[in-house]
Formats: structure tokens, C-alpha cells, sequence
């Protein structure tokens, strides 16, 4: 791929998510772009896009949990999927703006489990701390 049709696709896909997905902050990692919801926080991440000699490939973190009625989605892998583009008629013959409205609001969800999970969670593990600690203090429990 020549790197004018490479710096079209990357251009078309900046567009694309800055329309599709404007709350996502982008990171520049593993020689591309990744797409977090909070910079920096890399388990906030929906994916992201990355040149090759080839192609540019958009990558979906969960994508194996992405509907892909057409088949669009490529890799085997327990989570990750990914969209080979070769040409910037593919972002859209490939829905690529589809996926990334999915895996944005899916990781919008997974997230708010995630924090609501741990926030029971420490609830719990502080709770059972107050608890122990005295608990500990007393040699016997009176049961009258």
C-alpha cells in the first residue's frame, strides 16, 4: 500500500471516529492510534487503528462481542476482531462506523459494571475489615 492511500485511510478513520465516537481519547501506542474513554486508562479501551505495509487494520478490543451479521470481522482470538482496510472505500463497505458505535456503547456498559462491581466489592472487603477488627478486640462475644 502506498503511503498516500495509507495517510487517506488514517484520515478517514480520525473523521470517522470524531463523528461516530467524539467522547473516545485517542493514544498514540503501538506505532497507531488507541481509542480509550478515559485517556490513558488502557482498560477503558475500545480499540484502535494501526498502519501496516499492507493495510491499516481498525482492532476492536471485545470484538468477538460485536454483531457482524456480514462477516466483516476477522481474527479467532477470545476477544480481539479486527476490519483490514485497503482502501478508504472499505471504512464504509465494511461498517466500520457500525462496529465502533457497538463497541463504544458496549464498553460504556462493561464499564459501569466494572465500577459498580468494585464499588460492592469494596463496600464488602471494608465492611468484613470493620467487622474483624472488632471483632478482635473482644475475647469473648457475650451471648446474654
Amino acid at each position: 500500500m502506498d503511503e498516500t492511500t495509507q495517510a487517506a485511510i488514517i484520515d478517514a478513520l480520525e473523521e470517522m471516529v470524531a463523528d461516530v465516537a467524539p467522547e473516545l481519547h485517542g493514544r498514540g501506542m503501538y506505532g497507531g492510534q488507541m481509542l480509550e474513554h478515559e485517556a490513558g486508562v488502557a482498560a477503558t479501551a475500545v480499540g484502535g487503528y494501526f498502519a501496516y505495509k499492507a493495510h491499516v487494520s481498525f482492532e476492536f478490543s471485545h470484538g468477538a462481542r460485536l454483531s457482524d451479521p456480514a462477516g466483516h470481522l476477522e481474527g479467532k482470538g477470545k476477544a480481539r476482531r479486527h476490519v483490514k482496510l485497503r482502501s478508504v472505500s472499505d471504512i464504509a463497505e465494511k461498517d466500520v462506523a457500525g462496529f465502533l458505535a457497538q463497541a463504544a456503547a458496549a464498553k460504556l456498559i462493561l464499564r459501569d459494571r466494572i465500577t459498580s462491581k468494585s464499588g460492592a466489592s469494596f463496600f464488602v472487603k471494608a465492611s468484613r475489615a470493620i467487622l474483624s477488627n472488632i471483632l478482635s478486640g473482644l475475647s469473648c462475644i457475650p451471648l446474654c
